[in-house]
């Protein structure tokens, strides 16, 4: 079975098809990945959502760690006039990564380390986010 050729060519089609070059162009989306630039990161990238049989990391078409960029629920696009357009909405950046082996628990870890553990991990995992959001606000692109 081929595979259509689709361009973003829509206004909404337009601005997730940036957000998803914004999200590949971190260096810390691509450290996250291992990818090792821009257009290997893309691979990571799903638009609109990953489907309930792809949830299995072990099985799935889509792979963690990954990206889910979409429009919310809320999107809108209008046409006001003959080529005037007004829209409102916000694009979602979904992130879901595998915990790093350092982070997991053993079974012989005391309360204290698997808490130690927890904490840590939660620090790496909002670390990882702030990075990417602080490479697409400063203008990755």
């Amino acid at each position: 079975m081929s595979v259509p050729t689709v361009s973003a060519t829509g206004l909404l089609a337009y601005i997730v098809d940036h957000a998803v070059t914004a999200v590949a162009a971190s260096s810390t989306f691509q450290d996250l990945t291992g990818a090792e630039d821009a257009t290997e990161a893309l691979d990571y990238i799903y638009r609109d959502y990953v489907s309930l049989e792809d949830e299995n990391e072990n099985t799935s078409t889509a792979p963690m760690p990954r990206a889910i960029v979409r429009l919310n629920e809320e999107a809108q696009l209008s046409l006001i006039d003959v080529g005037a357009w007004s829209s409102s909405g916000t694009i979602q950046v979904i992130l879901e990564s595998t915990i790093p082996e350092d982070y997991q628990q053993a079974s012989n870890d005391s309360a204290a380390d698997r808490k130690a553990k927890i904490n840590a991990e939660a620090i790496w995992w909002l670390n990882t986010i702030s990075g990417i959001v602080y490479d697409v606000a400063t203008g990755v692109l």
